[in-house]
């Protein structure tokens, strides 16, 4: 396992950025702190043992523990913005929001993860064009850990053991055609219980979360597999193509089979 060190990466800077589309790289540690978004593209994303598969507008903080690698997909390009910061900037950072903000995130067993709209990316993008020096990344990373207080880490407590594994099962594709009391069986916790405490650890609903999951697990096959648009459907435990439909183009800002051809559009392309 490559351990990337702090000394090799800064000098006397505490923070910088860069854009970069390389579609693979080969597992690794960190001694600083890692924040990163999709711009544009996909891939697959390995962390700690978990795969993800990257989509525009998703986000995550990777950590000193956390180990993480990336592998392309087909001839789809990943592009996306990294920050590198110190450990001991990101905490001076966390702590204008919160003081607490800081241990939460390094000692969370979750992953650190969230997804945010292509306008907020595009305004990211738009502000370093605009701007240089410590000041915008600061300014930028504080508007990201906001994004994460708001719907990943609210009241900086760590998720729950219970909590952990429903989102963890929820996370899987096998999941996607089970009900929500389904799901809950295993917690063996009442449903309006569990759907207070998913609201107030997440910000978002229960069933906010569960259709997001599967939207994004659709628009990567739509990317990365040759499946039909009804499979997909199918699989993501969609009730009907029509609502599929409705519920894609809310989300994505385009509907499943354009999203198809412009991939073919890609690989004829490359």
């Amino acid at each position: 396992m490559i351990i990337l060190k702090e000394r090799n990466f800064f000098q006397e800077q505490n923070l910088y950025t860069s854009i970069n589309d390389v579609p693979s790289s080969v597992p690794h540690q960190h001694e600083f702190i890692e924040v990163f978004y999709v711009v544009n593209g996909t891939a697959t994303h390995f962390i700690n043992n978990k795969k993800h598969i990257l989509n525009p507008g998703d986000l995550y903080i990777i950590r000193p523990m956390d180990k993480h690698y990336f592998r392309a997909i087909n001839t789809t390009p990943l592009l996306h913005r990294n920050f590198f910061i110190r450990k001991t900037e990101f905490q001076r950072i966390c702590n204008f929001i919160d003081s607490k903000l800081f241990d939460f995130l390094l000692n969370s067993l979750s992953i650190v993860r969230t997804t945010v709209n292509l306008k907020t990316i595009n305004c990211f993008e738009k502000q370093l064009q605009l701007f240089s020096g410590n000041n915008i990344l600061i300014s930028i990373l504080i508007e990201i850990l906001d994004i994460f207080i708001n719907y990943s880490v609210s009241d900086f407590q760590f998720f729950p053991l219970w909590l952990q594994h429903l989102l963890s099962f929820m996370d899987k594709p096998d999941s996607f055609k089970k009900n929500i009391h389904e799901l809950l069986q295993d917690t063996h916790l009442s449903f309006p219980y569990v759907c207070t405490q998913f609201k107030k650890y997440l910000g978002v609903t229960i069933t906010e979360y569960r259709q997001t999951a599967k939207l994004q697990y659709a628009y990567s096959l739509i990317l990365a597999s040759n499946l039909s648009i009804e499979q997909i459907s199918e699989q993501c435990g969609f009730a009907s193509r029509n609502h599929f439909y409705k519920e894609f183009k809310k989300k994505f800002g385009v509907i499943p089979g354009s999203l198809r051809k412009k991939r073919f559009c890609l690989t004829d392309l490359s």
